[in-house]
């Protein structure tokens, strides 16, 4: 009945367990987002098989993020996330950092600022 990321902040938790302990449905900010993009992009788009820990460590990735940054952020180890690094390179068929921040661009994963 509810839905948020691993990464989310305490208060989605807190309001997550309320709406489904009323009956309701609840899915965090991020995750909303990432459906309401799926859906908006009719084209076929990568990101969509990405599972959520590794649409997490794409998006930091593309905002700049660096490993250690990301891994203290998700609380899992710089070579966890070096591990993640290279499998979206591998599902997303990317080669260097500029096309990784170009994909987050063209599916609306990031914006520029």
């Amino acid at each position: 009945m509810g839905y948020v990321a691993k990464s989310g902040n305490a208060e989605d938790l807190v309001k997550a367990v309320k709406e489904v302990a009323s009956g309701k449905s609840f899915l965090s900010a991020d995750m909303a987002q990432k459906v309401a993009l799926q859906s908006l992009t009719g084209d076929d788009n990568p990101t969509q098989r990405l599972t959520s820990r590794e649409f997490e460590v794409f998006r930091l990735l593309a905002e700049g993020k660096l490993v250690e940054e990301i891994a203290g952020r998700l609380n899992i180890g710089q070579k966890t996330v070096a591990n993640y690094q290279t499998s979206l390179k591998q599902k997303l068929d990317i080669h260097s950092p500029v096309e990784l921040v170009r994909l987050a661009m063209k599916y609306g994963v990031i914006t520029e600022q």
